[in-house]
C-alpha cells in the first residue's frame, strides 16, 4: 500500500498535470474527433505544411491514436534511418550548442538530453526535428547546389519526427509522474522551439496569427508558459553554470547602445491616458500585465544596454531565457496578443527591440521585422505611430511612416 505522502504527491502532480494540458493544448481538432494527430492541428505557429517537394512516409498512417484521457499512453513504434543518424550527429555537433545559456545547461542539452531519449525515444524525435529544421535554415543561409531540394527534404523529415515526437508527447502530459517528468520537460522545451525553427510565415507572429478565430489562434505563447508550470512541478530541472562562464556561443554578438527609457517612460503613460477602458483578466487588471511586461523589458535593456556598460554597446545574452521570462510575465494576459489590443501590440513591437539583438541566433533570424509587419497591420493609424522608435531600432526606418504613422510619442 502507498505511503499517504506518496498518494499526496501522485494527486498533486495529476491535479497540475491536468491544468498544464489546459495550458499547453487548448482545445484542437485532433481532441474532438477520432483523428489522429497532426502537428497542424495544434497550432498555426507550429505550421508543418510541406514545402513542395516530395515527402517522406506520412507519420499518420502509423501513428495510434493519442486521447489525453486515456488510462495509459500507448508508445509508438520506433525506426530511424540512416539519414536520421546525420541529423542526430547534426544536433550534437552543432544544434545543442545553440540551446545553451552556460555551462551547465550546454552540458544538459549536449549530455543528458541524448541519454534521456534512450528510455524516451519522443525526444529523440523532437531533437531530430529540431535539428532538421536548424540545417535547412542553415543551408538556406549559404550558396548550394540542390539548397532548395535539400530543404525540403530537411523539412519534410522534420515533419515526420514533429508529429511521432508531439503525438508521445501529448500522451505523457495526462499521465505526468516523478519518473517522466523530466522527459516531459525536455519534450516540451523543444516544441517550444519548432515554430521559430521553422522561419517566418505569412499569417504567423508566434505571439499572433492572421484570423481571428480559434482555429487561427497563435498557441505558441500558451506552450512558453506551460514549461513555466512542467518547471514549478518539479522544481529546477536543468542545471545551470556560473553566470560569469558563458557558453562556447554564448558571445552573441554586440550592438550600439540606446536610448531605450523616454520611449518606454511614454509607453507607461499611454497606458495610463485617461479614457482608457479598464478590462480585467481572471479579477487582475489588465494593465498590471503591461506595467510588469515593461519593468521586465527595461530590466532587461538594463542589463544589456544600460549605465553598467563600460561601452556604448549591448552585451548579448541567451534569446531562450529572454523570450520566456517575458511571456511568463503576462500570465492571464497572453489572449491580448491575439486579440489584437492596441497596448498589448505596441509593447511587443518594444519587446522585438531586444529580439532584433539577437538575430544572430539562427531560430530567432528575419522574426522581428516579421513580427513587426503583423502589428503594424493589426494596428490603426493613430496607434503605428507609436511604432517609430521600435522600428527605427530593427532597422525598418520607412515601416511606420509608410502606413500614414508619423514619428510622434506623444498627443
Amino acid at each position: 500500500m502507498q505511503p499517504l505522502s506518496a498518494r499526496a504527491s501522485q494527486s498533486s502532480l495529476s491535479a497540475k498535470s491536468e491544468r498544464l494540458i489546459n495550458w499547453i493544448f487548448v482545445p484542437s481538432e485532433y481532441q474532438a474527433t477520432s483523428r489522429r494527430p497532426i502537428p497542424d492541428s495544434i497550432t498555426k505557429s507550429v505550421s508543418w505544411s510541406s514545402t513542395g517537394a516530395q515527402s517522406s512516409p506520412s507519420p499518420s498512417s502509423n501513428l495510434p491514436s493519442i486521447s489525453p484521457s486515456s488510462s495509459q499512453p500507448t508508445p509508438t513504434p520506433t525506426t530511424f534511418d540512416f539519414y536520421d543518424f546525420t541529423l542526430h550527429h547534426h544536433y550534437l555537433t552543432s544544434t545543442c550548442y545553440t540551446l545553451a545559456e552556460d555551462d551547465g545547461s550546454l552540458h544538459f542539452w549536449r549530455d543528458e538530453a541524448p541519454k534521456l531519449a534512450i528510455t524516451h525515444p519522443f525526444i529523440l524525435h523532437l531533437i531530430l526535428a529540431l535539428a532538421g529544421l536548424h540545417k535547412a535554415r542553415l543551408n538556406s543561409d549559404h550558396a548550394h547546389s540542390h539548397r532548395e531540394e535539400n530543404g525540403s527534404l530537411l523539412v519534410n523529415r522534420a515533419d515526420y519526427h514533429s508529429a511521432i515526437g508531439l503525438s508521445e508527447l501529448l500522451s505523457r502530459v495526462g499521465h505526468i509522474q516523478p519518473d517522466n517528468i523530466q522527459a516531459v520537460w525536455v519534450g516540451a522545451t523543444i516544441l517550444c522551439f519548432l515554430p521559430m525553427a521553422r522561419g517566418p510565415r505569412p499569417g504567423d507572429y508566434l505571439f499572433f496569427s492572421a484570423g481571428t478565430d480559434h482555429e487561427s489562434m497563435a498557441e505558441w505563447p500558451s506552450l512558453v508558459r506551460g514549461v513555466k508550470t512542467l518547471s514549478g512541478i518539479s522544481g529546477d530541472i536543468k542545471p545551470r553554470g556560473k553566470k560569469n562562464t558563458p557558453s562556447p556561443v554564448n558571445e552573441g554578438g554586440k550592438a550600439l547602445g540606446m536610448d531605450y527609457r523616454e520611449p518606454l517612460e511614454a509607453l507607461r503613460e499611454r497606458i495610463l491616458r485617461p479614457g482608457q477602458e479598464r478590462e480585467e483578466v481572471n479579477g487582475r487588471d489588465l494593465r498590471d500585465c503591461y506595467f510588469n511586461a515593461i519593468d521586465m523589458l527595461e530590466r532587461m535593456l538594463d542589463e544589456m544596454c544600460g549605465e553598467r556598460q563600460d561601452e556604448e554597446e549591448c552585451n548579448i545574452g541567451r534569446l531562450a531565457m529572454i523570450i520566456y521570462d517575458w511571456i511568463c510575465c503576462f500570465e492571464d494576459g497572453l489572449d491580448a496578443f491575439q486579440r489584437k489590443e492596441p497596448v498589448a501590440l505596441i509593447l511587443l513591437s518594444y519587446f522585438l527591440v531586444l529580439m532584433k539583438l539577437h538575430d544572430g541566433v539562427w531560430f530567432a533570424r528575419g522574426w522581428a521585422q516579421h513580427i513587426m509587419g503583423g502589428i503594424e497591420e493589426g494596428l490603426g493609424q493613430d496607434d503605428r505611430r507609436w511604432l517609430h522608435w521600435p522600428m527605427e531600432e530593427i532597422g525598418m526606418h520607412n515601416g511606420a511612416g509608410s502606413k500614414g504613422g508619423g514619428a510622434a510619442q506623444s498627443d
